[in-house]
C-alpha cells in the first residue's frame, strides 16, 4: 500500500513496511509541517489585483497554507480574494488561520480584500487594516474572530 496524504494538514502518512530508509527525512517534513501549523509565519502579496490562492500542496513543508498566520501585505491593484484551499487529496481541509490586513488599500478606489475558499459563493469581507481569526470546515470560510 503507497503512502497517503492527511486531510487537514498534508503530512505524509507511510504504509506499514513502506519506504524503508526514508523514514527520517519523511518525518522531519511532517515536524516541520506541524511547526508551521502551531506556530508559522507566512507574508502573502495582494498586489496584482487577482485573487490569491493558498497551497496546502501533499508532503511540502513550505506551502503557504500550511502556516497558521498569514500577514497579507502590498499596494492592492484591484479587488482580491485570498484563496484557501477546500481540500487536499486525502479529503475536505479544515482550517484556522489568523489574518492580518497589512495591505495599502488607501488608493481613490478603496478595493475591497475577501477570504474564501475556492468554489464558496460566500467570502469573509477583510476590513482595512483588521486582524481576523478565521475558520475554513473545506467548504466555506467563516469569521471566528476580529480585532
Amino acid at each position: 500500500m503507497a503512502s497517503t496524504y492527511s486531510t487537514d494538514l498534508s503530512l505524509e502518512l507511510v504504509a506499514t513496511g513502506e519506504k524503508a530508509g526514508l523514514w527520517g527525512a519523511i518525518t522531519n517534513t511532517n515536524l516541520q509541517i506541524l511547526q508551521a501549523a502551531a506556530s508559522g509565519y507566512v507574508e502573502v502579496a495582494m498586489t496584482s489585483g487577482s485573487d490569491v490562492t493558498l497551497s496546502l500542496a501533499d508532503g511540502s513543508a513550505t506551502a503557504n497554507g500550511k502556516n497558521i498566520y498569514l500577514k497579507l501585505t502590498g499596494t492592492m491593484a484591484g479587488n482580491n480574494s485570498l484563496i484557501i484551499p477546500s481540500s487536499t487529496t486525502g479529503g475536505a481541509a479544515t482550517r484556522i488561520y489568523i489574518i492580518e490586513d497589512a495591505t495599502d488599500r488607501t488608493t481613490a478606489n478603496k478595493y475591497t480584500l475577501s477570504i474564501k475558499t475556492a468554489g464558496s459563493s460566500s467570502p469573509v469581507p477583510v476590513p482595512v487594516g483588521s486582524t481576523l481569526i478565521v475558520r475554513s470546515d473545506g467548504t466555506n470560510t467563516a469569521l471566528a474572530l476580529r480585532q
